[in-house]
Protein backbone atom coordinates (compact mmCIF):
# COMPACT_ATOMS: atom_id res chain seq x y z
CA UNK A 1 0.00 0.00 0.00
CA UNK A 2 1.27 3.38 -0.88
CA UNK A 3 1.10 6.59 2.05
CA UNK A 4 0.55 9.52 -0.47
CA UNK A 5 2.19 11.54 2.82
CA UNK A 6 5.67 9.80 1.84
CA UNK A 7 5.83 11.81 -1.09
CA UNK A 8 4.52 14.99 0.22
CA UNK A 9 7.69 16.58 0.61
CA UNK A 10 8.79 15.93 -3.07
CA UNK A 11 5.51 17.51 -4.37
CA UNK A 12 5.89 20.40 -1.97
CA UNK A 13 9.87 21.10 -3.52
CA UNK A 14 7.98 20.72 -7.18
CA UNK A 15 5.42 23.13 -6.04
CA UNK A 16 7.11 25.68 -5.09
CA UNK A 17 9.25 25.89 -7.84
CA UNK A 18 6.63 26.08 -10.22
CA UNK A 19 5.50 29.05 -8.06
CA UNK A 20 9.15 30.71 -8.49
CA UNK A 21 9.45 30.43 -4.93
CA UNK A 22 12.78 28.42 -5.62
CA UNK A 23 15.21 28.55 -8.48
CA UNK A 24 16.83 25.67 -10.47
CA UNK A 25 19.36 25.72 -8.22
CA UNK A 26 17.87 25.51 -5.68
CA UNK A 27 15.42 22.96 -6.91
CA UNK A 28 18.20 21.12 -8.04
CA UNK A 29 19.55 20.85 -4.73
CA UNK A 30 16.45 19.96 -2.56
CA UNK A 31 16.03 16.93 -4.87
CA UNK A 32 19.56 15.72 -4.01
CA UNK A 33 18.23 15.67 0.23
CA UNK A 34 14.52 14.95 -0.47
CA UNK A 35 13.53 11.35 1.28
CA UNK A 36 11.45 9.19 -0.88
CA UNK A 37 10.76 5.31 -0.62
CA UNK A 38 13.57 3.55 -2.20
CA UNK A 39 11.57 2.60 -5.26
CA UNK A 40 11.42 6.44 -6.06
CA UNK A 41 14.94 7.43 -5.21
CA UNK A 42 16.26 5.99 -9.11
CA UNK A 43 13.52 8.33 -10.80
CA UNK A 44 14.38 10.98 -8.35
CA UNK A 45 17.85 10.61 -9.05
CA UNK A 46 17.61 11.01 -12.79
CA UNK A 47 15.20 14.07 -11.72
CA UNK A 48 18.18 15.83 -10.34
CA UNK A 49 20.26 14.89 -13.09
CA UNK A 50 18.36 16.85 -15.64
CA UNK A 51 18.00 19.76 -13.63
CA UNK A 52 21.50 19.69 -13.38
CA UNK A 53 22.00 19.44 -16.87
CA UNK A 54 19.68 21.90 -17.88
CA UNK A 55 21.51 24.32 -14.97
CA UNK A 56 24.90 24.02 -17.20
CA UNK A 57 23.86 23.72 -20.44
CA UNK A 58 20.32 25.59 -20.91
CA UNK A 59 20.47 29.66 -21.38
CA UNK A 60 19.47 30.91 -18.02
CA UNK A 61 16.05 32.57 -19.90
CA UNK A 62 15.04 28.72 -20.78
CA UNK A 63 15.58 27.37 -17.76
CA UNK A 64 12.84 27.70 -16.10
CA UNK A 65 10.94 26.55 -18.81
CA UNK A 66 12.62 23.00 -19.29
CA UNK A 67 13.03 22.31 -15.31
CA UNK A 68 9.26 23.09 -15.45
CA UNK A 69 9.15 19.99 -17.33
CA UNK A 70 11.03 17.75 -15.27
CA UNK A 71 8.84 19.02 -12.01
CA UNK A 72 5.77 18.77 -14.02
CA UNK A 73 6.56 14.69 -14.97
CA UNK A 74 7.32 14.03 -10.89
CA UNK A 75 4.32 15.47 -9.87
CA UNK A 76 2.14 13.50 -12.77
CA UNK A 77 3.45 10.50 -11.41
CA UNK A 78 3.01 11.60 -7.87
CA UNK A 79 -0.50 12.13 -8.38
CA UNK A 80 -0.95 8.81 -10.28
CA UNK A 81 0.01 7.09 -7.59
CA UNK A 82 -2.14 3.98 -7.05
CA UNK A 83 -3.80 4.52 -3.50
CA UNK A 84 -5.71 1.80 -1.59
Amino acid sequence: MIHIEQYQDLQHICERFIKKEIDIEELSQRLAYVAVPYEWSNFVQNAENQIEQIRFCVDQCDQYGEGLKVVEEIIHRIRTLPTT
